[in-house]
């Protein structure tokens, strides 16, 4: 049972990764929305579905803020959902090839903190489609990794990989501090929050995160977490 000792103590730091995590769901909610407004006879049930999973991200992002119990169930079918309705548009408007497999979790009842895992994953898959150029291709793959001992705790591995612009040496030495900006994607939106937000979520679910990238080649992101199989 993970218990987060800080919650209740908004730094400078969580206030600004809540108005920055914030921001996703919100602009799912706004996108799904219009769309639905402008659907004319069209089934419009994708689109209330987006709202649903945006409005209920946000109602997580806003609890994490004061509670002490962070464990929640969660299957992985209910990840992808969640994980395609907040990123799927954003890819779509680039042309870019998303994919999202979690079959490795099929069957399986887990538990974790389910708010970070969204977060920290959201954030990873936004970076991904922000800095993959148009027509690229980006995925995410799921392994759960069982002890070789008779137990329900577990490890949750995610991998994600994508063909875009990469990162050099240079910043990958300084990419969790808040606000760290690349110089050759200073020109994007964002203000360098995202994989400070990433590195503090994993740290606080007891998990790790690595990183392999090439410039103009692409990033590969492993993040392990641990969990409980019910």
């Amino acid at each position: 049972m993970m218990v987060r000792t800080d919650r209740c103590i908004p730094d400078t730091l969580q206030m600004a990764a809540l108005a920055h995590d914030l921001r996703t769901p919100m602009c799912v909610a706004a996108g799904a929305a219009q769309m639905a407004l402008e659907a004319g006879g069209r089934d419009v049930s994708a689109n209330l579905r987006q709202i649903l999973q945006a409005v209920s991200a946000m109602d997580r992002m806003l609890a994490m803020m004061s509670a002490d119990e962070s464990s929640a169930s969660f299957t992985g079918e209910m990840l992808q959902e969640e994980l395609a309705a907040m990123t799927e548009g954003k890819a779509q408007q680039k042309g870019q090839n998303l994919s999202i497999d979690l079959s490795a979790l099929d069957g399986w009842m887990l538990e974790a903190d389910y708010a970070a895992l969204c977060r920290l994953l959201t954030n990873l898959l936004c970076n991904a489609v922000k800095y993959t150029q148009e027509g690229g291709e980006i995925t995410l793959r799921a392994q759960l990794l069982m002890p070789p001992w008779r137990s329900r705790t577990a490890w949750l591995r995610l991998i994600i990989a994508d063909n875009g612009m990469g990162m050099k040496k240079a910043f990958m030495r300084r990419m969790y501090t808040p606000h760290a900006r690349a110089e050759e994607s200073a020109h994007l939106p964002g203000k360098g929050l995202g994989l400070a937000i990433v590195k503090r979520l994993i740290r606080e679910m007891r998990g790790t995160i690595h990183v392999k990238s090439q410039w103009q080649k692409g990033t590969v992101f492993t993040v392990t977490v641990p969990v409980t199989r019910r």
